[in-house]
């Protein structure tokens, strides 16, 4: 599922098949607190709409026999709403509106896409429920790789193309799915597998992505759960975006890397770039208007860097001189000589939180990290949970 460090094409493509492209675009709205009658075509009466804080990708109506699960961008630029009515028991019941994906509750049997839901399951306590994912190896949460040792959890191949066979021999309740494009589970479609598509990582606000653990909750009947789970992670983002506001001095921070000749980075419209402003980061690309990535001549790129007091990159080099080895260009950067360099990419062979597979989740971390790299005084987190500082050894 996409997420966003904006690394060159080729790793952001690789990356986006394993559910990793993360954090592409932002903005805030914030729905009211209050229930909403949502009367709709198929529906006799109106059903109660379920407020949600930041996510405006999904909605949840609930009506005496079912709940409807509307997803209204499932992906870039889509115009069509998907509908999922869930129910309890074991057939559905007789006043479900046509069309949709009718699924039963709770699901029992689960096949994930993304690394992106990991995380989800583990807050849910459901992790249990995982029977198959595709490139399992991929994932960093731990309790996958042991599932997969047990044979528990089955590795599905290629994440693009599920094949039906392996999915359907682990006969699932359901797949949750994601698209940057066309569908790619027409197959799936045909031999009658359920697919639900999670439009998490198009949200534009980090608590947008968060409050999707709304979406996958729905489908165990753990409502509760999210709410708790959400609400924690809300309370101590605000909290933290708060203490940012109040510091004086918004030290200048540079994202993104180069990939040959040119440099790609969070677009100022992007997820990364409102974390960068609530976490008092001054971003050496904030004015543009991009919510994807943006690709940047490099004299270009280097000319605004120099202004840079940090640099946060997607990298697995764990030293400034493995990242030099990189590219040469790097040493004449202010955060280099000031040993400033902040890195989100795991060092190869390591298993531990990831920020593409748990930042989504966990945008209050993130944005604690931030602050403590740019802020360090305030002493909002005592370590760093997604980003390493690379030495200089």
């Amino acid at each position: 599922m996409p997420s966003s460090d904006h690394p060159p094409a080729r790793w952001f493509a690789s990356a986006a098949r394993l559910g990793a492209v993360a954090l592409l675009l932002t903005g805030f709205l914030c729905t009211c607190d209050r229930a909403q009658r949502t009367p709709d075509v198929g529906e006799r009466t109106p059903g109660v709409r379920q407020p949600l804080a930041y996510a405006t990708g999904f909605s949840i109506d609930r009506y005496a026999n079912y709940v409807r699960l509307s997803v209204n961008a499932a992906r870039p630029g889509a115009t069509d709403t998907l509908r999922y009515y869930l129910y309890a028991g074991a057939e559905p019941p007789p006043d479900l509106p046509p069309g949709g994906l009718a699924v039963a509750t709770p699901v029992r049997r689960v096949v994930l896409t993304s690394t992106t839901d990991l995380p989800l399951l583990e807050a849910l306590d459901r992790t249990a429920t995982l029977v198959g994912f595709p490139q399992p190896a991929y994932a960093a949460s731990p309790w996958v790789a042991e599932g997969v040792a047990a044979g528990r959890i089955r590795d599905l191949g290629g994440a693009e193309q599920l094949p039906p066979g392996p999915v359907l021999a682990v006969r699932p309740d359901l797949v949750v799915g994601y698209a940057t494009g066309a569908d790619p589970y027409a197959a799936l479609h045909r031999v009658g597998l359920p697919v639900v598509m999670n439009g998490s990582w198009l949200e534009a606000h980090p608590l947008g992505r968060a409050e999707w653990i709304k979406f996958v909750a729905a489908f165990y009947g753990l409502d509760e759960a999210a709410d708790r789970v959400f609400d924690r992670i809300r309370r101590a983002y605000e909290a933290t975006a708060a203490r940012a506001a109040a510091a004086g001095h918004r030290p200048r921070v540079l994202a993104g890397s180069l990939y040959r000749d040119v440099w790609y980075a969070p677009g100022g419209g992007s997820y990364m770039a409102r974390l960068f402003a609530d976490a008092g980061l001054d971003y050496a690309w904030a004015t543009t208007a991009q919510t994807g990535s943006l690709s940047l001549g490099l004299e270009s790129a280097l000319v605004e860097a120099q202004r840079a007091e940090r640099w946060v990159l997607p990298t697995t080099a764990t030293t400034l001189g493995a990242l030099l080895a990189e590219n040469p260009h790097y040493a004449a950067l202010p955060p280099v000589t000031a040993d400033r360099v902040y890195a989100t990419g795991l060092p190869r062979g390591a298993r531990r939180w990831s920020f593409f597979e748990h930042g989504s989740l966990r945008a209050d971390l993130v944005l604690a990290d931030l602050v403590r790299i740019g802020h360090p005084r305030l002493g909002v987190a005592d370590s760093l949970t997604f980003y390493r500082q690379l030495s200089a050894e």
